[in-house]
């Protein structure tokens, strides 16, 4: 983490007598140097022992075999847990709960410990996306202009805490569904380890090399594990909290402005949507509400071809899923698109049914269909936002056509031959020709 970000969340100011060392406002007291050096070695010593404690949930089994196990793994994660500024939050995340996850061998312990950390990441994730896309969606008006330089120096010191609180959020989020996709992922002999590569580093150099050491194993990367596992999908079976958690994450997700988060997000989504009738169990309000999600992303990215695509792609394979054992399950929510109405719908639904010369439709005629219906919905870049269609006259007079062909050498003779014996003649000549008076 670096040192701006720690600034922002630990609410540091500048301070005029120390040049290099900040105080700290806690309770309107602010922190001498001598305090101020002692909490960055209690923080250092935070960071430390959440390593450590990951290291002894890879290391040593044994633990999980206590008689009061749960109750110790649960003291000890989620201890002032929602006290927590989000760069402790997503060190705990990364160092506790994910090796956690990977190396527990009982779903006794796991279920619980997942149960009460997947409601509060989603609460937490959500509220803060809310904030950040409200703080994009606001237009500043021309006039909104500073009076002095102190206005102006305020407004760049909140852009600046905007920005790296932003940022946090982002690899939080990355952070988190790295843990999903670990969660999905499972194996039974405990080797699903994860591309730790994948990631986004921003731990201090000292932390990277204690980390290294104790943390890194051979790396086995998922890309080719299937999604979900037959252990996760039995743990998504065997708890209802966790399969409605991790359904509303990744769906709803979809519509965070964050490209990498979306791209993982989606690629997680798509094989999930093959087991959702065996998930959901008949619930066909849950499944109407992730597909408003992926509807409502369209909105967000739709000024992005790539993401576009990949929504387009899970709307498809959601609406042929259950369209064959529901029918008309997702008509109500395409007429509430803007100038959609029943009538298209229906057409909509005949043409995603309709053969090609005897072949179904490809993926991208398919796209192209859907794409043309929920228009309407799309989000708009720059260009396309302000794009002016060209002018067209109507009444303008044609043109006069000149053939480009010449005449054959016979015919011009004979034009000649006309134009010599033609008495009124009335080329250009004659213009200028002086006439007797």
């Amino acid at each position: 983490m670096t040192d701006a970000e720690k600034a922002v969340y630990l609410q540091q100011e500048n301070n005029d007598e120390v040049n290099i060392l900040s105080s700290i406002q806690t309770n309107s007291l602010g922190l001498s140097a001598n305090d101020r050096r002692l909490h960055n070695r209690f923080s250092s010593f935070v960071d430390r022992l959440q390593i450590l404690i990951g290291t002894y949930f890879t290391l040593k089994p044994d633990l999980y075999q206590l008689n009061d196990s749960l109750n110790i793994i649960g003291t000890t994660l989620f201890s002032s847990l929602d006290h927590l500024p989000e760069f402790r939050l997503r060190n705990i995340i990364r160092n506790c709960f994910l090796p956690f996850v990977r190396h527990c061998p009982t779903n006794t312990i796991l279920i619980p410990i997942l149960e009460s950390l997947l409601p509060f990441m989603y609460t937490k994730l959500k509220d803060k996306w809310k904030i950040i896309t409200e703080r994009q969606s606001i237009k500043v008006t021309n006039g909104n202009v500073h009076e002095n330089n102190e206005d102006i120096y305020q407004t760049q010191d909140r852009c600046e805490e905007e920005v790296i609180e932003e940022q946090v959020t982002c690899y939080l989020t990355r952070d988190f569904i790295d843990l999903i996709k670990v969660l999905l992922t499972r194996q039974n002999n405990n080797n699903n380890d994860v591309d730790e590569t994948s990631m986004d580093e921003t731990m201090t150099t000292d932390e990277q090399n204690l980390g290294d050491n104790s943390l890194r194993k051979p790396v086995i990367h998922a890309r080719n594990l299937p999604i979900p596992s037959e252990l996760g999908l039995k743990i998504l079976q065997d708890s209802s909290i966790i399969c409605q958690y991790c359904l509303l994450i990744l769906f709803d997700g979809l519509s965070w402005p964050d490209t990498s988060t979306m791209t993982k997000m989606s690629n997680i989504c798509q094989p999930l949507i093959k087991h959702l009738s065996l998930l959901v169990n008949g619930n066909n309000d849950l499944i109407r509400q992730l597909y408003i999600y992926i509807l409502c992303a369209l909105k967000i990215h739709g000024d992005n071809e790539p993401l576009v695509c990949n929504l387009l792609s899970l709307a498809i394979l959601m609406y042929e899923t259950f369209q064959q054992t529901s029918t008309n399950l997702f008509d109500s929510v395409l007429m509430e698109i803007p100038d959609v109405n029943n009538e298209q719908v229906n057409n909509y639904r005949d043409k995603m049914q309709k053969q090609n010369n005897g072949k179904p439709l490809n993926d991208k005629q398919k796209r192209d269909i859907l794409k043309h219906l929920v228009q309407p919905l799309m989000g708009q870049n720059v260009a396309q936002m302000f794009k002016r269609e060209p002018l067209a006259l109507s009444d303008l007079p044609p043109l006069i056509r000149f053939s480009k062909r010449s005449l054959h050498p016979v015919l011009q003779h004979h034009q000649k031959l006309n134009t010599n014996n033609n008495d009124d003649d009335h080329g250009l000549a004659n213009l200028f020709q002086h006439t007797d008076d």
